[in-house]
């Protein structure tokens, strides 16, 4: 959007903004840390696994549809041969969230691969707790193996597959809920402190960045980066610090409940902001990024507000309905007032 603006910078400044990727990592690892917070607790049984399903589904879906409704237009009526057939068979992937599964053009809402990440691991979810019933030291590294060990093979064998790339991250996320299960329960001392974790891990995820690629092999890379992403988050679970104190306050909390809006629909309206006449006239300037970065942030607010929690609770409401009617004991009825943005 900013054309040559991202030359003028220090090569260190756009070396880190190419590497700006890596950072979806952090999401899946936090993912995992939160979903193994609110369900390690959780009896499993058909109506649960129903709830817990069609909870996981009301999260992702209405948002992602609405960003499939506003890029489609744009790509199935492209000019060019075949394009609309071609196109057609694309949505039909998409719409399933299976784009992460195998490599497939990026003229669609390309961000929307991680969704597809995010179903495999809301399915793996049940059994990947079974480690976390009655934690141990032994079950915890029980759980952290499979996390070190699945990327890299992964890596070797289906290269252009991102749920399994990026399993490891989920995992980890959900051990590192379970050693905040263990230092909070031992008093380790580190309640309050969690910047002695966040710090460090802040300044390793640094330097992997910084060194790229070509330092060293990627998968030694990789597991370094996930390694940083869990000491992170357990760090800031744990509070204390700076950082920790301003992610909590209101401004913070207020803009990660749009934050999901905000990166599944910035590209759809990025399409169709670069269509419009303002663009043409604003030019590839920090006006035009000032002036899109605003309208999205508005968007995403507007489409949280009157979209996406509405239909979150409406769904989840309906579910709750079909299942008293049948008989469902008051108990478990309780379990679906699990936090939703999980």
């Amino acid at each position: 959007m900013l054309g040559a603006w991202p030359e003028a910078l220090p090569q260190a400044a756009r070396h880190f903004m190419e590497m700006a990727y890596v950072a979806v990592g952090t999401f899946f690892v936090l993912s995992g840390f939160l979903l193994a917070r609110g369900y390690a607790s959780t009896v499993w049984d058909r109506r649960t696994l129903l709830r817990y399903g069609i909870a996981r589904w009301a999260r992702l879906y209405p948002v992602y549809f609405l960003s499939l409704l506003a890029i489609a237009p744009l790509v199935l009526f492209e000019p060019g041969p075949g394009n609309a057939g071609r196109q057609a068979g694309y949505l039909l992937h998409y719409s399933l969230v299976l784009e992460g599964w195998r490599p497939l053009p990026v003229d669609w809402n390309s961000p929307a691969w991680s969704l597809s990440c995010e179903v495999f691991f809301y399915l793996c979810l049940p059994a990947a707790l079974v480690p976390l019933r009655r934690i141990t030291t032994l079950r915890l590294l029980a759980a952290a193996a499979p996390a070190l060990a699945i990327p890299p093979l992964a890596r070797a064998l289906v290269p252009g597959c991102k749920p399994l790339l990026h399993l490891g991250d989920f995992l980890i996320g959900i051990a590192a809920a379970g050693l905040y299960e263990i230092l909070t329960r031992r008093g380790a001392g580190l309640a309050g402190r969690g910047h002695r974790l966040y710090a460090p891990a802040i300044l390793l995820a640094s330097a992997v960045i910084a060194a790229g690629p070509a330092s060293a092999p990627w998968p030694l890379l990789d597991t370094a980066l996930r390694l940083a992403n869990a000491g992170l988050v357990l760090g800031l679970a744990l509070g204390g610090g700076r950082l920790a104190r301003a992610l909590s306050g209101r401004t913070a909390l207020l803009g990660g409940t749009a934050s999901y809006a905000m990166y599944i629909l910035h590209v759809p309206l990025l399409w169709w902001y670069k269509r419009s006449a303002l663009s043409s006239a604003l030019g590839g300037t920090a006006a035009a990024a000032a002036f899109f970065l605003a309208g999205l942030v508005l968007v995403a607010a507007l489409v949280y507000r009157f979209l996406e929690e509405p239909a979150n609770r409406w769904l989840r409401r309906r579910l709750d309905g079909r299942l008293s009617r049948t008989g469902e004991p008051p108990e478990k009825a309780a379990m679906a007032r699990i936090p939703l943005h999980c």
